[in-house]
């Protein structure tokens, strides 16, 4: 059965805030509530199983620890259609059946502490960049991302709550924290105007958008410092996680 949810008890958001799926659920919750059209909240249930969903614009979350009310959410998709599906690996088999809908390769890798750069320059950081420039620097990188007017809307929206922030490096590179729940940090919207990434020959995984959880903020200052540094020097310091773990 899926129900939309007008409340989220206590239980409910401990069981949310085990996972960054869920902190990122929580995240909106915590922007936007419960009353707005466009950020709807969900409850799966089947038996003694439990799930969330949020629906926010085009792009819908599952949060569930076992499979639940999978017939349910198929139907769910298809009456409403989003254009991205974020979903645990258990829902795949069956969204998967959905016509237009494919499942989309998700490339690992572990960043490797190291010294950052002495090219990088503390103060070129910028805590409060103009969101039009960060727009277009996203776009290059994120053909799929949303509409100026909608990314705009959401994206001040969160900053002035202060759930999310924005920054810059040079006015070229951009990093966005999505949130910053309880010490655990997800970062994401990460990208680099293509022009300079030519011209300094920089690592081709910051033309496209990737996003990295860290469990403290202290790794997420280095995240963000090695993000910068990294943006404009030859050595990302990635290394591809393999399955067994190597």
């Amino acid at each position: 059965m899926i129900t939309q949810m007008q409340n989220l008890t206590d239980a409910e958001h401990a069981i949310l805030n085990q996972t960054w799926r869920g902190k990122k659920i929580l995240s909106y919750l915590q922007a936007y509530g419960f009353d707005y059209e466009f950020c709807r909240s969900f409850r799966l249930t089947e038996g003694e199983k439990t799930g969330w969903m949020l629906l926010f614009n085009a792009t819908l979350m599952i949060c569930a620890e076992k499979p639940v009310a999978l017939e349910e959410t198929k139907t769910f998709v298809e009456m409403h259609l989003p254009f991205r599906i974020e979903c645990p690996a258990s829902f795949l088999p069956t969204l998967v059946t959905l016509p237009n809908y494919q499942k989309l390769r998700r490339t690992m890798f572990v960043l490797t502490p190291q010294p950052v750069s002495e090219e990088f320059q503390p103060e070129a950081v910028q805590k409060q960049p103009d969101l039009t420039a960060v727009y277009q620097i996203l776009h290059e990188g994120f053909p799929n991302l949303l509409s100026y007017p909608l990314w705009l809307t959401d994206t001040s929206h969160r900053c002035r709550h202060g759930i999310s922030q924005v920054l810059t490096y040079r006015d070229s590179t951009t990093v966005t924290i999505l949130f910053d729940i309880e010490n655990h940090v997800l970062v994401g919207q990460v990208a680099t105007a293509v022009l300079l990434l030519v011209a300094a020959d920089t690592p081709e995984i910051f033309c496209t958008g990737w996003q990295t959880s860290c469990n403290n903020r202290e790794n997420m200052r280095s995240c963000m410092r090695w993000i910068f540094a990294s943006a404009f020097t030859r050595k990302s310091g990635l290394k591809l996680r393999t399955p067994n773990g190597s």
